[in-house]
Parts: structure tokens; sequence; C-alpha cells
């Protein structure tokens, strides 16, 4: 039998740390249940993406650099991440669900690989979520919430709950070049907090609430507050704002995006993380911490509930502070008792993250003993 031809594809090269270490968790599964497979992907940045993960990359918006990789490729994956919504535009949904009914009229299988799915708020994008679902010859989610959403837009087919493909990232380090790493970073371990923080949707401030709460931990916790840009272009300036507000104390860290080992060393030895990001949550499961979130998004809520982690509440339900800094020091308890928990449950959640690229290959296999 050939070797696998897949061609995967997301949010790929557009300097977001998350769905960076979401492409580098694909390749490693993949490549561990299938290492004579070859690998394409399509990216906003090819060059960035050929030299950082050492993969052929395309251009995902040259269209016959698009059709060229769908006829090249046995199976077109989309995934992982939360593509198929209209929040940050219908652009965005228009997109994908182009790429997906492209690769069924070219003839390519198609898989959604542990997607989050919504939300979806305007008609035209819940019929066209309806449609195209009904495409790919397989879908595995992330999470409970995202099925949920996928029965609510009353999609008759099966998926699979599965886990975010980042959930089966290690960090295979000693704990002696853990600090001779983070040294060189100019941290110490348990020493300082960390802050992955991103703007609210829409152009919105963040509520003086969690700003006056940041404040409060730069001055009352024995933490030196880090703020860590999972995306830069968004992230780094509400960091140099919030930062002009906790000194002296604090400092940003600028990270490469690709760098998914050294983000997940520094959410590991974290005295205390506090995130909007997804995949600051996510990560800091895959290595044993609890992270405490903000929900910004319903994506943020449905992951924590799948983990087992309360969350500080939704952003724009936040009570006023000293209201706020009671919770978080409760929280911050509860977190630290679920941590416990959360490490046992690593190995049954990392089976089920690298479950996706079994499913995958096994998929293959069966479209080409047909």
């Amino acid at each position: 039998m050939k070797a696998p031809r897949l061609l995967l594809h997301g949010y790929y090269g557009f300097g977001n740390a998350g769905d960076e270490a979401l492409l580098y968790a694909l390749l490693k599964d993949l490549r561990e249940e299938a290492p004579e497979a070859e690998l394409k992907v399509l990216s906003g940045n090819p060059e960035h993406t050929r030299r950082s993960f050492g993969v052929p990359a395309v251009d995902r918006f040259h269209p016959l650099e698009v059709i060229r990789a769908l006829r090249w490729a046995d199976l077109y994956i989309l995934g992982g991440g939360t593509l198929l919504q209209d929040v940050t535009s219908l652009r965005s949904l228009h997109y994908y669900a182009g790429v997906l009914l492209l690769a069924r009229l070219l003839g390519t299988p198609s898989m959604l690989y542990a997607n989050g799915l919504g939300p979806i708020e305007t008609a035209w994008g819940r019929w066209i979520t309806r449609h195209i679902l009904r495409l790919p010859h397989l879908i595995t989610l992330r999470d409970h919430q995202s099925l949920d959403f996928m029965e609510g837009l009353k999609v008759r087919r099966p998926a699979l709950v599965t886990a975010d493909a980042a959930l089966g990232l290690t960090l295979s380090l000693t704990p002696e070049e853990e600090e001779r790493r983070l040294k060189a970073f100019g941290l110490e371990p348990e020493s300082y907090a960390l802050l992955a923080l991103r703007p609210p949707a829409r152009g919105k401030s963040l509520p003086p609430a969690l700003v006056e709460l940041i404040a409060t931990i730069a001055r009352e916790e024995p933490y030196e507050p880090i703020f860590l840009p999972f995306h830069p272009r968004l992230d780094q300036p509400l960091a140099e704002d919030l930062l002009r507000q906790v000194k002296p104390r604090g400092r940003i860290l600028q990270v490469e995006a690709a760098d998914t080992p050294s983000f997940l060393l520094l959410l590991k030895r974290a005295g205390l993380i506090l995130t909007m990001r997804l995949h600051a949550l996510i990560m800091s499961a895959a290595v044993g911490r609890g992270a405490l979130a903000v929900v910004y998004d319903p994506k943020v809520e449905g992951v924590a509930e799948d983990l087992g982690l309360p969350t500080l509440g939704k952003l724009e339900e936040l009570p006023p502070m000293p209201e706020l800094w009671a919770h978080y020091l409760a929280l911050k308890e509860e977190i630290s008792r679920r941590e416990e928990a959360l490490r046992r449950d690593l190995p049954d959640l990392r089976a089920k993250a690298k479950s996706n690229a079994q499913r995958a290959l096994e998929l293959w296999k069966t479209l080409q003993a047909k």
C-alpha cells in the first residue's frame, strides 16, 4: 500500500501560538502513527511553516496552489481549533466552508480533526455550517459543547468527542534542564504569575474589575507578573497597557509562536496561570497544570468543563472588587486541589487527543481499500 498523502489546514502561519501548537501536535501524532506519510500544510505563511516545522507548505490564499494541494492529497484534514464560526467574521466561515466544498468537488476525502464549533450568530452562517458539516467523511470534536452545538443545528450524522490535539503534547525535559531554560528567560521556577490575556471581541475593553484584579495580584501575591502574548498582533498592545498599570513589577515575555516547547515549559513552571487564551488553558492541562480562565468566549467554558476546571467567570459578568478578589482567592485554592485529579486524568486525555491521528489513518486505510 502506498504512503498516505495528508493535507493539513487550520489557522497556521499567522503567529498565534495556540494554532502553531496545534500544528506541532498534529504533525507529531501523524508522524508517530504513520512515519512514512507525506504531509503538506496550507499556511498563511508557507516559508515560516516550512522553516519552523520542516514540512512542505503552500499558500492557503492562492487558489491554484490550494487546488493542486487538494488534488495531491489522499485526505484533507481541517483542524484543530475553532474554524467554523462567524464571530471573527463571516469571511472566515466562508473560507473554510469553501475549501471543504472544493475538496468534495475535487473528490478529495476530508476530516474535521478535533474541531471546536461555534459560536455562529447569523442565520446565514448557521445555514452554511449545517450543510457543510454533511461533507466530511469523519468528524471528531474537541469538547461536548461543540457536539451540543452541532446537534442544535439539526445535523443528522455521527461525530466523535475526542480531545484537543494540544492535550497530547508533553514536555520531555529533566527538572534541571527546565530550570536552565527558565533562567535563560530570566525566571525562577514558581516565582511568576503567567498572564495570557487577549482583547475582548469587537474592540471592547477589559472590565475595570479584571484590570484591578491583575494589579492586585501584582501587588499582593509573591509572583512577578509575566505577560505572555499568544498572538502578539492582538495581545501585545493590551499587555503593554496593563504593564503600565502594574509597574514597577512585571514584564512582557516575547516567545516565537512556533516554539511550542517553551510555551509548555513556561506554563508548567508558573506559580499561577491566569488566562483568556483557550490554548493557554489547554496547554497548561497538557503539562498537568490548572489555569484560572476568564471566559471571553463560550469555547473557553466548554473546554474548562471537559477538563473539570472552574473558571473565574464570564468576562462581562465579573463582579466588582473586592468581591472578585475573594472569588479569585477561593478559586486559586480550588484549582490547586483539582490539579491532582487533572494529572490522574492526563493519560486518558492524551490518549483521546492522539486518537484523532489514529482515526485519520484508519479513515485513509478504509478509503484505500474501496
